[in-house]
């Protein structure tokens, strides 16, 4: 009897191969509402009014409350822990600068170059300040933010760009001490030789008092005698003025002033870029640090295109306000309308300045959206928390879209409009942005108490610190 061999059980047995599952995207949302706001603002704006800004510091708080409190991420809603007193002291000293900085010269003409350089030189620890307050005194399901970032690791960064800037800025003030100089001289001479020519014919008022006449016998008339002293005297008084007496030298400053807004022009992407990378870098959500990694080259390639399309844009408008002017007048004289009195033609020259200039600010805001918009993109894109990536969705065509509507708007409403504007363009950009990640694994980390200074001066002078 021999005995029946089972079948082996060794032979591997076959199975799908198991796949890693795709990441989940999951959206950030924003619940404003443009009606919500409007009475929030509002009110700020009376109040502020009435106590002559000092209610300023409360509807900061108020406004950023209600942002933080309608942004949803991973199903909680950020909150703001800052204090009215620690951003009202801040405030008092950006205003004190500010002022300084844009009417000191009226005092005296070294003023805005101390603001500027105290503005300026001071600009990284006001940076660090500004995020190391505004993150710390946030947070998102009980974790607050932070920012480790140091004074000297910013100066580090950008010294370079604070030796430009404070050259640049000083270029800037003296050109316009010069400008301001030369006009109130222009004025001075204009008014000095009105005096002369009163002057003048006051003289020969009196000298025709006493001048000689001729009698003519045939029809009776009397006429004063000229001598070619006089005639040549009268002629060479009208030589002495020069109508382009001056240009030179305001041509010159001008120039100047050109070729100080083309190296800023140079260097402002460069800026903002690093100003980014340094900002992020630092940043932190409990004990897990923010990551980005912005090009310069690219920030430069968004400016440069936003600035061909500003300059494009501008070139349009000249021309298409021309055609229209161009077939006004034709239509006006072809059919012989007349305008009694000037007030009518008035009118009409007053809304065609209006509209090209209005087609003039569209376009300049488009280019602003596509600058904004495109390193918006960039940040978010290359974004990163520990595991978690972000990515944004914004439309460069949709965010200038929406920008030149709401400057269209802001000019009919007279700036009423500005609450709706705004939750527009947050809800815009908020919900365009996208992460992937778990975002439970963040512990919260101990928090260090700062001032709201480097907050508010950031805002009075609108530098870029965040992201």
């Amino acid at each position: 009897m021999s005995d029946s061999q089972s079948p082996s059980t060794d032979e591997p047995i076959s199975t799908p191969a198991a796949s890693s599952p795709e990441p989940q995207w999951q959206l950030i949302k924003f619940h404003g509402n443009g009606g919500e706001y409007f009475r929030i603002w509002i009110v700020n704006l009376v109040l502020t009014l009435l106590t002559l800004g000092i209610y300023s510091a409360w509807a900061t708080v108020r406004e950023r409350r209600y942002f933080y409190g309608h942004t949803e991420v991973a199903g909680g809603r950020l909150d703001f822990h800052g204090k009215p007193l620690q951003i009202l002291l801040g405030r008092i000293i950006a205003i004190v600068l500010l002022i300084g900085w844009s009417q000191g010269a009226l005092l005296h003409n070294a003023i805005p170059f101390i603001s500027a350089a105290i503005v300026l030189g001071l600009l990284p620890m006001f940076m660090v300040r500004a995020l190391g307050f505004r993150l710390r005194h946030t947070s998102l399901r009980n974790i607050r933010f932070g920012f480790n970032g140091k004074i000297s690791d910013a100066y580090k960064a950008l010294w370079p760009y604070l030796v430009a800037l404070l050259i640049a800025a000083a270029g800037i003030i003296h050109i316009s001490n010069e400008i301001l100089a030369w006009s109130e001289d222009m004025e001075q001479r204009a008014e000095q030789r009105y005096e002369e020519q009163a002057e003048q014919e006051l003289l020969e008022e009196s000298e025709s008092a006493v001048t000689e006449y001729n009698y003519n016998e045939e029809d009776g008339s009397i006429s004063p005698e000229f001598s070619a002293d006089d005639i040549q005297d009268d002629a060479q008084s009208g030589e002495d003025i020069d109508p382009f007496e001056g240009m030179e030298d305001f041509t010159r400053l001008m120039g100047f002033y050109g070729l100080i807004v083309m190296a800023m022009c140079f260097i402002f992407p460069l800026f903002i870029c690093d100003v980014r990378n340094f900002n992020t870098r630092h940043s932190q959500y409990g004990q897990s640090t923010f990551n980005v990694d912005l090009k310069r080259g690219r920030f430069s390639e968004h400016f440069w295109i936003a600035f061909g399309i500003s300059i494009a844009a501008g070139m349009a408008v000249m021309l298409i306000g021309g055609i229209i002017a161009g077939i006004a007048a034709a239509i006006i004289f072809g059919f012989g309308i007349e305008f009694e009195g000037g007030a009518s033609m008035a009118i009409l020259i007053t809304l065609a300045i209006v509209f090209v200039y209005g087609l003039m600010i569209a376009s300049y805001m488009a280019a602003y959206a596509y600058w904004r918009g495109r390193i918006f993109n960039d940040t978010f894109d290359t974004l990163t928390l520990a595991d978690i990536k972000f990515r944004s969705n914004l439309s460069i065509y949709a965010y200038a879209k929406l920008w030149v509507i709401n400057t269209v708007l802001m000019v009919i409403t007279l700036g009423f409009a500005y609450p709706w504007i705004k939750i527009r363009i947050l809800k815009m950009q908020i919900e365009a942005i996208e992460y992937c990640g778990d975002s439970d694994q963040f512990i919260a980390h101990n928090q260090q108490h700062t001032n709201a200074v480097g907050d508010e001066v950031g805002e009075a002078f609108d530098f870029d610190f965040g992201f």
